[in-house]
């Protein structure tokens, strides 16, 4: 559950800068808390690790701190956190929430759904702007594999994205298929059938 934040550089015209601080709360209702700083101003990637993102979403901000103070925070930004219900092991529903509320203005956000099935191949059931998704898992899974999902967000204009925690479970399509329905049956003069 380690979570990898990226932000773009602070300008630094005056060489004051002296630290990113990254700040970090585990659920809505706790305090923020410093959770590591980065004193290198071109180094614009912190990980958090450890943070238990697969377990809930987390928070952050990121404000930059230099000889004349801090400077105003970042937008607080929430991990994405996908989970999924079902009743039977075939019919699911996968839920996930938003990095930012209210959504950041931007249109072109979608949420890409991937599917691991069988293990090691991923494959992308379709992308959304909704926060949900219902998927009829058709495979037998026979040798009662784990299913993973995981959500993308892709910002198109902008090229960034962030990634959920996978979420997975055994699923198999145990429903039977449709009976077959015969409309005609023909007979040749020699008795044979058609």
């Amino acid at each position: 559950g380690s979570v990898t934040l990226i932000w773009e550089q602070v300008p630094d015209p005056t060489a004051i800068f002296t630290a990113y601080s990254v700040f970090y709360k585990p659920d809505p209702i706790s305090a923020f808390s410093l959770v590591g700083q980065v004193t290198d101003i071109a180094q614009v990637t912190f990980r958090h690790a450890a943070a238990g993102a697969d377990l809930r979403s987390r928070f952050y901000y990121v404000q930059a701190e230099s000889t004349a103070g801090p400077s105003q925070t970042s937008d607080t930004i929430e991990t994405i956190f996908l989970y999924f219900e079902t009743d039977d092991n075939e019919n699911i529903s996968l839920y996930w929430n938003a990095l930012h509320d209210p959504p950041l203005p931007t249109p072109n956000v979608r949420y890409l759904v991937n599917m691991e099935y069988p293990p090691g191949n991923w494959e992308e059931l379709t992308n959304t702007q909704l926060l949900q998704f219902d998927y009829h898992f058709w495979f037998c899974n026979p040798g009662q594999a784990v299913v993973n999902f995981q959500v993308i967000t892709q910002d198109f204009s902008t090229g960034c994205q962030s990634t959920s925690n996978v979420f997975g479970g055994v699923l198999s399509n145990l429903s039977q298929p449709d009976r077959p329905v015969m409309d005609s049956v023909s007979v040749d003069p020699s008795g044979g059938v058609i």
